[in-house]
């Protein structure tokens, strides 16, 4: 494979930030790569790993696969409910890509995709498709199009084909455009899409969404009706401007050059409630009468926070920024965006320049307390996940350079050296880690933030919680997900929050004689001495998988559901069987050392 240098220096930076240098095997690093790339421009939302849209060895013609429900990646039906129960209605987008490790562009990767993707929306893809990961994309898209699903769609789902090589694609070539073309016309003659989409991405391409990727948000626009607020010092670092901006100039702090929403919304604490919903239907009214000034006197407007601004005249240059509050203007804004004269009308704008966090929890929670917010969609805002932010920062002393670091608001790192590091922990990385290791749920950790948090009720992130497990059980889950494939078989991968339980339950069990707080303290020391140490955390997980295997038979282990239902916990947790593995581990020398330190 003759890659370049520059694709190769920004592969290099992705496997580092990613802890992929575990991962020997080129080809599959710039998989990952590639689509993170493609999944990234066409999100907006970055906080996915890139196992989340891989495919698995061998699935053939599609390396990888992204479904978006409402602009949000889903991994589960229970994904696309709590999106449906939130919102009403639903728009979908299927991403298949297809990566190539060659330097051009040819008629047969083209047919060769093109035809994997005909197969995937058939009639029986499963005899083509048998990889645990294509199983499970296969699922969602027969889930979206049943019955029951349909009449939520507010249009057919769009779809984007997407072919990535090291080369140049030629868009003067007739052969390929008639060939993209037959095949987008024989998709489109379906009737199962809206739109159906080819974008070809040589190396100068992907270079070009990598850095937009790992870059903070900054755009430009003519801020013409702008009037400052306040102005706390003479750099304008702390300040603030209101005004009205017309569409033509706000899109742009919306949308990439491709037409897709930027991740903006991080911080907005509600996500789009769709353009069924009252207020978004009169919003949409507005819009439809096109009469700029009844628009900016019905409207409440938008507020940006932003870290800084760079003003010359009426032109600003605004840098890392979000939305806090106007998502449902905005995002029906954007639903409506080739609606004859939008751009001509005006939106009030609060723009906010602060880089003190602090202020923009404040800032946050002020502009949506007139709404109905939901708890999980102000978690991140509140004391106690500060309070383990801090915790986390404060575990340097320990781990120092390889401690891990907690985002509580998603974007919190963009930006930075942390923001595809596989020492950030986020929210999401919190609650399933949390739950199945001391709660022992994790066949209830399938599912979106929202989602699973309910389902964990007051058994999570209470006042009252000592700190240290939280930590623990994430650390617990990165160290094992650093083996895969390292040490350990990626086959258990599927099992890997049961792992974490079983981890937790066996330690647990040696310290069974002494007093609950004691047997806490105890336990948790030696997880952590065992975390510590590489051979003992190895071993450690080894006696575990190795015990779990042994189970294969009665648990369904190769059944890509088994890991899903309560019936395999409770098989795994029952007490005879844990005895010989608890044995295992107390007999195991370098485990045993763990718990002496």
């Amino acid at each position: 494979m003759a890659m370049d240098p520059i694709t190769s220096s920004l592969l290099s930076d992705f496997i580092a930030s990613s802890g992929l240098e575990h991962e020997t095997d080129i080809t599959r690093q710039f998989e990952y790569f590639a689509n993170y790339c493609v999944v990234t421009n066409s999100s907006p939302s970055s906080d996915f790993e890139y196992t989340d849209i891989a495919t698995g060895d061998n699935a053939p013609g599609i390396d990888g696969m992204a479904i978006m429900v409402n602009n949000q990646l889903v991994s589960s039906t229970e994904d696309i409910d709590s999106l449906i129960n939130a919102n009403g209605h639903i728009t979908v987008r299927f991403i298949a890509i297809s990566v190539k490790t060659t330097a051009g562009f040819n008629t047969g990767f083209i047919s060769n995709l093109f035809s994997n993707v005909q197969l995937f929306f058939g009639d029986n893809p499963g005899a083509t498709f048998n990889t645990p990961e294509m199983e499970n994309f296969l699922e969602l898209k027969d889930y979206i199009y049943s019955t029951a699903i349909v009449k939520r769609f507010t249009r057919n789902p769009d779809l984007l084909v997407s072919l990535v090589t090291l080369g140049s694609w030629d868009d003067s070539n007739e052969q390929f455009r008639a060939l993209v073309g037959q095949y987008c016309q024989s998709l489109q003659s379906t009737m199962l899409f809206n739109r159906v989409d080819f974008r070809p991405y040589g190396a100068a391409q992907i270079q070009m969404l990598y850095r937009k990727a790992v870059a903070k948000i900054e755009n430009a626009v003519t801020f013409d009706r702008a009037l400052i607020m306040y102005d706390d010092n003479d750099k304008g670092e702390e300040s603030g401007y209101i005004g009205v901006l017309p569409f033509g100039e706000y899109r742009k702090l919306l949308l990439n050059d491709d037409g897709n929403v930027l991740p903006v919304f991080e911080d907005n604490v509600r996500g789009y409630l769709g353009d069924d919903n009252e207020v978004n239907s009169a919003i949409a009214k507005s819009i439809t009468e096109g009469d700029a000034n009844a628009f900016c006197q019905k409207n409440n407007g938008v507020t940006i926070v932003a870290s800084s601004v760079k003003r010359t005249g009426n032109q600003f240059v605004i840098s890392d920024y979000q939305i806090v509050n106007g998502c449902q203007t905005s995002n029906t804004l954007i639903v409506n965006r080739d609606k004859p004269n939008i751009d001509k009308l005006l939106i009030p704008i609060r723009l906010i320049v602060t880089k003190d966090e602090s202020l923009k929890i404040e800032i946050t929670r002020a502009t949506n307390s007139q709404n109905a917010v939901k708890r999980e969609q102000l978690e991140s805002l509140s004391g106690f996940q500060r309070k383990l932010e801090q915790y986390y920062g404060g575990m340097s002393n320990s781990f120092g350079k390889d401690a891990l670091v907690y985002q509580r608001r998603e974007g919190q790192y963009r930006g930075t050296e942390y923001q595809n590091s596989p020492l950030l922990v986020t929210i999401a990385q919190q609650i399933k880690a949390y739950a199945a290791m001391y709660v022992s749920k994790p066949h209830e950790v399938s599912g979106r933030y929202g989602v699973v948090l309910r389902k964990m009720g007051k058994s999570i992130f209470q006042d009252t919680d000592s700190l240290a497990p939280y930590y623990l059980s994430v650390l617990a889950l990165k160290k094992f997900e650093a083996l895969l494939g390292n040490g350990i078989d990626r086959r258990y991968r599927k099992c890997r929050y049961h792992v974490l339980m079983l981890m937790r339950t066996v330690i647990d069990m040696q310290f069974s004689d002494i007093k609950p707080k004691k047997r806490r303290e105890g336990s948790d020391a030696m997880i952590t001495a065992i975390l510590q140490d590489p051979t003992a955390s190895l071993r450690c997980f080894h006696h575990i998988v190795d015990y779990i295997a042994s189970q294969a038979e009665d648990i369904e282990f190769d059944n890509r559901k088994c890991f899903e239902r309560k019936e395999t916990t409770e098989k795994l947790l029952k007490s005879e069987r844990l005895a010989k593995l608890e044995k295992a581990i107390r007999e195991d020398s370098a485990i045993a050392g763990c718990a002496a330190r």
